[in-house]
Formats: structure tokens, sequence, C-alpha cells
């Protein structure tokens, strides 16, 4: 399984678990929901919702990519991708 498959997992579990235990009126649909109701907050929550969408859907070429590029810039050096041979 390939590592971004996993993170997209462990991200789904996270998120579901913590939907699961979260207080009345305490999830995070309802935190969203609550930042929203502040003008300010209604503005970023849109930016921010629409950037994510067009970039996981890639809408927005590499290079005007503002998360691709945020990320490139904190990402550590790749290391060569290697296949090993069992025997």
């Amino acid at each position: 399984m390939r590592y971004g498959t996993k993170a997209w997992i462990g991200l789904a579990v996270y998120l579901a678990i913590v939907e699961a235990i979260a207080p009345e009126g305490e999830t995070l649909s309802e935190t969203v929901d609550d930042w929203i109701e502040s003008h300010p907050g209604k503005a970023v929550w849109h930016i921010l919702v629409g950037a994510v969408g067009a970039h996981l859907l890639n809408f927005i070429p590499e290079r005007y990519d503002p998360l691709h590029r945020l990320f490139s810039a904190w990402s550590l050096p790749k290391r060569p991708v290697t296949h090993r041979v069992r025997l």
C-alpha cells in the first residue's frame, strides 16, 4: 500500500473517532459552523475549502497552486525510490 493511501486512511479513521467521541454540539462540522458565523470566519473558510478542493482536484496548475508551493517549500529532500529484489 502506498504511503499516501495509508495517510488518507489514517486521516479518515482519526476524523471518524474524533466525531464519534465529540461531546454534544462539539463535532468538527458544528465547530466550523460557529466559526463561519463571524464574517471574517466565513470568508476564511470559503477560501480555505475552495483552495483545498481545487488543489486536490488539480484545478490549479502546480506553478500557481499555493498549497503545492507551500508544501514543496516545507518538504524534506526526497529519497530516491529503490526496488530491492528479495531472494
